[in-house]
């Protein structure tokens, strides 16, 4: 019997595996504190976060981004500027 992980494609043999699989996912289990939304991943709720921080604006052309990795992406793509 194959059992699927309902947070994640992973696949396991018997519902042992699948429980021991399932406490990873409780480990790591984060909440926002601003909406509630919540994250099987400390790195899905970090970048989560900069949705709830002001704005990010280019310096050199005013565009606004709700992320700051979105930011630097665009510096680095449209104006060559990295880091």
């Amino acid at each position: 019997m194959k059992i699927k992980c309902r947070y994640c494609n992973t696949t396991v043999q018997t519902r042992k595996e699948y429980s021991k699989h399932l406490e990873m996912h409780e480990k790591y289990n984060f909440t926002c504190p601003e909406c509630g939304k919540t994250f099987y991943s400390s790195r899905g709720f970090r970048h989560h976060e900069d949705v709830h921080q002001p704005k990010s604006q280019c310096e050199i052309c005013n565009n606004s981004f709700s992320y700051k990795t979105t930011l630097q992406q665009h510096r680095r793509l449209q104006h060559g500027i990295t880091g």
